[in-house]
């Protein structure tokens, strides 16, 4: 069973500027980007994790060195 991770964050450039860092950072823990979006300002980015250990793993990380990203969604 997959575990899913949404994460958000506001690009007022429209530049998707952190998209390709919080994609790295999953590939990292061994997820993979299952869905973007973007409405206004504010972008959402999907990830899949083959177990809960490596997206734990990656929301710690989300937390420490990307503090202007939320975490809407762990499942």
């Amino acid at each position: 069973m997959s575990n899913f991770v949404e994460v958000s964050y506001n690009d007022e450039q429209g530049s998707k500027g952190l998209d390709s860092s919080l994609i790295d950072l999953a590939n990292k823990y061994y997820g993979s980007a299952s869905g973007r979006g973007a409405s206004g300002h504010r972008r959402s980015l999907e990830f899949l994790f083959p177990h809960f250990e490596q997206a734990s793993g990656f929301t710690a990380d989300l937390r420490a060195y990307f503090p202007q990203v939320a975490i809407d969604r762990v499942a």
